[in-house]
């Protein structure tokens, strides 16, 4: 299959022979045992639309994705009042789909070597749209609410009164301000960079994500809108946003299994702009327990994101081990410092390392794999044998919080507490 039909291809204007490979084709989801079922839960399609063409692109509901696979469908004309830059097409065909968590990353780096350039529409479940003109990996057209937020937090630091409701008002609100002296053009131009980096980090690191892949008809600008390449962008969002549990929980894996590096680690690191010492760092965890790397550096540094990064695009991998032996003491002793407290002053939900939005699902997958990670250690191999008393008072903590929020009532009353 082609990336886009050639009922689409065969109207634009720039040369596009000889044909490359669709990347959706080699869609794996970071993590998974097999690419058949992979490809069934990454890249379920989303229903049929029914809305008017001048409806939005439908939402997955709470009850789950629709089942199917990616194909070509219509999708909606740009909204009024969009921008001229606004990507506008002569054929109704599209690819579209529901990517799973994380999956707008691999998404990105399926992209990152194609010479021809296109837009991506990211569509966050409970978050942002936005419209991302790529050529030759980099940003080089952006469309979402960038104006809006900096016209927020201009009025939040007490610079206007004005409050804005759509990305078209906030872009002329700041364009006077220029015209009136009132706004540096280059703090104006700063801060909508970093606006757009703040939704590119949402977009490339959302639990769910509707997306859509379109040709552009006419030339994209050359010019880059962010420095660098754009899966350096979406990986620094990646390191910022995403913690160690978020992280296994999305890989499928625990703290105990080996970290391998793959032959494109040092081309992906260098893409990804990592620091030399944390490319040592991780070329030092190498086929040793991820525990070691993950909680033998300050969170800080983002060795999380920069693990689900790399593995986003097959640089790195985790293989499942039997016991957890050869890890350096101070990464135990810093994982059961870590259980030992949120068992002391943590909630249920912070003793699970989930959210109060958690579903059962959810909250016993957690149990079970926290469990897991903590039974694994092998204490005494470890010369650690002082910290089984944490053990299993971390144990004991996960055994109360799994029994009070398996009960649905008893969920809901504590998260409606905990959120107020």
């Amino acid at each position: 299959h082609e990336l886009v039909p050639d009922e689409l291809l065969a109207e634009v204007a720039t040369p596009l022979d000889p044909a490359e490979p669709d990347p959706l084709e080699a869609f794996t989801f970071v993590g998974a045992p097999d690419a058949a079922s992979v490809e069934a839960s990454m890249l379920e399609g989303s229903a049929e639309l029914r809305s008017t063409a001048s409806e939005p692109p439908p939402r997955t509901g709470a009850t789950g994705r629709t089942p199917g696979t990616v194909r070509e469908r219509s999708m909606p004309p740009p909204k009024p009042g969009t921008a001229p830059t606004s990507p506008t097409f002569s054929s109704e065909l599209t690819r579209e789909g529901t990517l799973a968590p994380g999956g707008a990353l691999r998404l990105l780096w399926q992209l990152q070597d194609r010479a021809r350039p296109l837009w991506l529409h990211l569509d966050v479940a409970g978050g942002p749209e936005v419209r991302l003109g790529l050529r030759d990996g980099k940003l080089v057209a952006f469309e979402g609410p960038a104006h809006r937020m900096v016209a927020a937090q201009l009025r939040e630091a007490g610079r206007w009164r004005t409050a804005v409701e759509d990305e078209a008002a906030a872009a002329t609100l700041l364009r006077e301000a220029v015209e009136q002296g009132t706004l540096d053009r280059f703090e104006l131009a700063s801060r909508l960079r970093r606006a757009r980096e703040t939704l590119l980090y949402v977009a490339a690191t959302a639990h769910e994500t509707q997306f859509a892949l379109r040709p552009p008809i006419g030339e994209l600008p050359t010019r880059p809108l962010l420095p660098g390449l754009v899966v350096a962008v979406a990986s620094e969002g990646a390191r910022r946003r995403l913690g160690t549990d978020l992280v296994l929980r999305w890989l499928g894996h625990d703290l105990g299994d080996r970290l391998i590096l793959l032959p494109s680690f040092a081309v992906r690191a260098e893409q990804l702009g990592l620091e030399p010492e944390l490319v040592e760092a991780f070329e030092a965890a190498a086929d040793r327990p991820v525990l070691g790397l993950l909680h033998g550096l300050s969170a800080s540094v983002g060795a999380a994101g920069a693990l689900f990064a790399l593995a986003s695009c097959d640089a790195v991998r985790l293989e499942t081990a039997p016991d957890v032996e050869d890890v350096p003491p101070d990464a135990v002793r810093s994982l059961l410092r870590r259980a030992r407290g949120r068992a002391e002053v943590g909630s249920y939900f912070a003793v699970l390392e989930v959210s109060p939005e958690a579903s059962e699902r959810e909250i016993g997958e957690a149990h079970a794999r926290l469990r897991r990670e903590l039974l694994r250690l092998d204490l005494d191999a470890l010369g650690l044998e002082e910290l089984e008393g944490d053990r299993q008072e971390a144990l004991a903590a996960l055994d109360e919080a799994h029994a009070h929020l398996s009960n649905p009532r008893l969920r809901a009353a504590y998260a409606a507490a905990i959120l107020g």
